[in-house]
């Protein structure tokens, strides 16, 4: 039996009259990639503030099993949280001083060294593939039980973007429980054990992969996505 780490049960989300997320249910299990896949202004951002506890659902149950779950969730969001006056090495200084994690700048080193980043290089002036690589390192310093990324790849270029996917194809590797936004679903087919399709506020379908492909007789996730939502 898989263990829930998060289960959201019929969960509704007004702002003003305006329906945000309807009667939208997902559990997330330990050692899932969960891809949350659909437009701007679907609901995402809105449903993965949910999970974190910094929106109230209107309606609905919302059970955390993660004990002291605030700190035991790493995030990668779009805008990157660097102090960008200092330098590479410097940043993970102060954010595992932050969290409270001893790391020796032999450890650092080699972190850094195995994403290819420079120690030296200001935060201010790396690329974007290479803040979103620092970003993901600083999520998981914590060692968290659960990770949320948002569009990790956006803006990227292709090398940029594959750098990232293996990263998080690594992470999941070493069984860790991710859910994360994509536009791209190439590369969710690539990376995701399960796919949430979110269209105006509504789950329209869910399933791994396989078993979307499967049930739609479709040959790509592009298909399903396409015929779902009427397009």
């Amino acid at each position: 039996m898989q263990e829930v780490l998060i289960s959201a049960k019929n969960i509704e989300k007004k702002f003003n009259k305006n329906i945000i997320l309807k009667d939208v249910s997902l559990d997330i299990n330990k050692g899932e990639v969960i891809a949350l896949v659909g437009p701007n202004g679907s609901g995402k951002t809105t449903l993965i503030n949910i999970l974190l506890g910094i929106l109230k659902a209107d309606n609905g149950e919302l059970k955390i099993n993660i004990e002291n779950y605030k700190k035991h969730i790493g995030l990668q969001l779009q805008s990157t949280p660097f102090f960008e006056g200092y330098n590479v090495k410097d940043n993970i200084l102060m954010f595992s001083a932050l969290y409270d994690i001893k790391m020796s700048d032999e450890e650092i080193e080699s972190i850094l060294n195995k994403y290819n980043l420079n120690p030296k290089t200001p935060a201010i002036k790396l690329s974007g593939g290479e803040q979103k690589k620092l970003a993901i390192m600083i999520a998981t310093m914590q060692n968290p039980d659960l990770l949320i990324f948002d569009e990790p790849t956006a803006s990227l270029d292709p090398r940029e973007r594959y750098n990232i996917k293996n990263m998080i194809l690594e992470l999941a590797k070493n069984n860790k429980t991710i859910l994360f936004t994509s536009h791209d679903l190439e590369e969710v087919e690539d990376i995701a054990s399960k796919i949430v399709f979110l269209y105006k506020g509504e789950i329209l379908e869910k399933g791994s992969k396989e078993e979307l492909l499967k049930k739609y007789n479709f040959d790509s996730l592009e298909k399903v996505y396409l015929h779902i939502t009427n397009y």
